[in-house]
């Protein structure tokens, strides 16, 4: 894999799922080693129903008032459930195959939160809760909370946001962003994260292996989406979330 910073647009074919062990991509990144233990297959979906979040919402920017957030919300929660019975099995880049997991309890919910010290945007938090806890998605897939769908060191996404939340003595520049929850795997230690600290919960791709030591965290980041929703939004449509970054 090459060294140095990516800037936006630069190609890249899509990684390996196998080849994303950070001791592979990048040797200096600690990386916590969990069990492998196989996810469940989940091949059958709830019962059809119309989402209505009754959390409360708190000025979502750019969503307009909190009714209308609720409306996207519900509307891309309803969708992404009849988009999984048409597509409960997912396809990574190389042809590895994937299944969804379970629903999670709320108690599974809440005690992620804990660990993560932020909440989860209401959206992933009813997709978790209700439809798939991870298992589906673009890349490798969407990861869950504790006892979901992983990627392939088996990090869960709280797991490994509080992996990469800790300092590296070889590296003192790295730092990953507050709030920033690694929620999708492409292979080769690039993750499409969403910043749940500030609705309406914009989407980067993080090139971890591309961390350079000293180098800022800016060289990693790339933008990607403005909102969770139209990221779930334009995978459902068949954009290529990958080509839009990296290029062909």
């Amino acid at each position: 894999m090459e060294n140095g910073a990516r800037t936006f647009g630069a190609q890249r074919a899509p990684a390996q799922r196998g080849a994303s062990s950070p001791h592979e991509c990048r040797p200096a990144l600690r990386a916590v080693q969990l069990s492998l233990e196989p996810t469940p297959r989940y091949a059958r979906l709830p019962p059809a129903r119309d989402f209505r979040y009754a959390a409360h919402i708190s000025n979502p920017s750019g969503c307009g008032s909190t009714r209308a957030a609720l409306a996207v919300m519900n509307n891309i929660a309803n969708k992404l459930q009849q988009y999984l019975k048409a597509h409960p099995v997912g396809k990574g880049p190389t042809g590895f195959k994937f299944h969804l997991s379970p629903p999670c309890s709320a108690q599974a919910i809440v005690q992620a939160e804990a660990e993560l010290g932020f909440r989860l945007p209401e959206l992933l938090k009813e997709t978790y809760m209700t439809i798939a806890n991870g298992g589906f998605g673009p890349g490798y897939g969407v990861m869950g909370v504790n006892g979901g769908f992983t990627d392939d060191l088996g990090h869960t996404v709280e797991k490994l946001y509080v992996t990469y939340r800790t300092s590296i003595p070889d590296d003192p520049a790295w730092k990953w962003p507050a709030g920033w929850l690694p929620l999708c795997h492409w292979g080769c230690v690039i993750y499409s994260s969403v910043d749940c600290l500030n609705p309406p919960y914009p989407v980067y791709f993080m090139d971890v292996s591309a961390k350079e030591p000293d180098e800022p965290m800016e060289s990693i980041i790339h933008f990607h989406k403005p909102s969770l929703e139209e990221w779930l939004s334009d995978w459902m449509a068949g954009k290529n979330l990958w080509e839009e970054v990296w290029g062909k």
